[in-house]
């Protein structure tokens, strides 16, 4: 199968995107980040109603649909169906309340500029590089690219070493969040869809990124064998995400034959129990997050 190469981005972020393309004219280019994945993706969104305070995410045959606060959207590769059939798909999983409201094809340009900073102008946030529509790695690259701008931040000579070290760190960032994210595809056993097989076969991962997969299948995630250029996940992260989509060691390290288990085994049902009773007695998500909202702000009428 052959995928097309056109490149597809959030028209919620239509600012953002002239601002990267307009990069252009001052001397960088942007890079895609497409090439690790599938070529063509689009979201499907529509501001259908939910009164959830959070996040909801359902993985579907084609990738993901998901609600939040906002609105409703279905995120899909359109190298795999056609945006009438994700619309129908979309629209019967939302039920009646997407009754008289108009899906809207948004297509995802996916990627970041070589260089953040470029003579006097600094792209930050989706300015400055895209990955994923979940709203999560947008927020981290606005907060990550302010931080990195002020502890570089020059003074009238502009010192291009500050520059140089500023756009190493965006871009590494940047590339450890993706390689992350494309960890999620080869991990997962999923394979009841043509793309979901595809992830298997396609998708691109980077020679240092391939030696760690088959390294943690000795042992799991830590600190000296993930990605040590800053990005934002711990080895936890990693663990965790792994462990989640089943892709665990083929066997435990050797020293752990020569340890008792029962204290580890009383560690976890002690944490067991503790689960058990904080879920028996908290608020839900939901709860707790409705109550936050009812409290007025300062200045807000009561």
């Amino acid at each position: 199968m052959k995928y097309n190469r056109s490149f597809q981005h959030f028209a919620g972020k239509t600012k953002c995107r002239r601002l990267m393309w307009s990069f252009k004219s001052i001397g960088t280019k942007s890079t895609s980040i497409q090439t690790k994945g599938h070529r063509r993706f689009a979201e499907l969104f529509q501001a259908f109603l939910n009164k959830k305070n959070f996040t909801a995410a359902t993985l579907k045959l084609y990738i993901l649909m998901y609600m939040r606060l906002t609105g409703t959207g279905y995120v899909f590769s359109s190298a795999f169906t056609t945006p009438e059939h994700a619309e129908r798909e979309f629209r019967a999983h939302v039920g009646k309340a997407s009754d008289n409201c108009n899906a809207m094809l948004i297509k995802m340009r996916i990627g970041r500029n070589r260089h953040a900073w470029a003579k006097n102008c600094v792209a930050i946030g989706l300015a400055n590089a895209f990955v994923e529509p979940l709203e999560s790695t947008g927020i981290f690259f606005i907060q990550h690219g302010i931080e990195e701008l002020i502890n570089n931040f020059p003074d009238k000579d502009f010192n291009p070493e500050l520059v140089k070290r500023y756009n190493e760190s965006i871009g590494d960032c940047v590339d450890g969040i993706r390689d992350f994210l494309i960890l999620h595809y080869f991990a997962t056993t999923r394979a009841d869809s043509e793309f979901w097989r595809a992830t298997k076969t396609h998708m691109k991962m980077s020679d240092e990124l391939r030696d760690r997969f088959k390294e943690w299948k000795t042992h799991l995630p830590n600190s000296r064998n993930i990605n040590q250029k800053y990005h934002g996940f711990e080895s936890y992260s990693y663990a965790v995400m792994l462990q989640g989509l089943g892709y665990l060691p083929e066997r435990n390290l050797p020293i752990m034959n020569h340890l008792d288990k029962r204290n580890a085994l009383a560690r976890f049902a002690d944490i067991r129990r503790r689960a058990e009773m904080l879920c028996n007695s908290l608020p839900s998500q939901y709860e707790y997050l409705t109550s936050v909202r009812k409290v007025p702000l300062v200045g807000e009428p009561a």
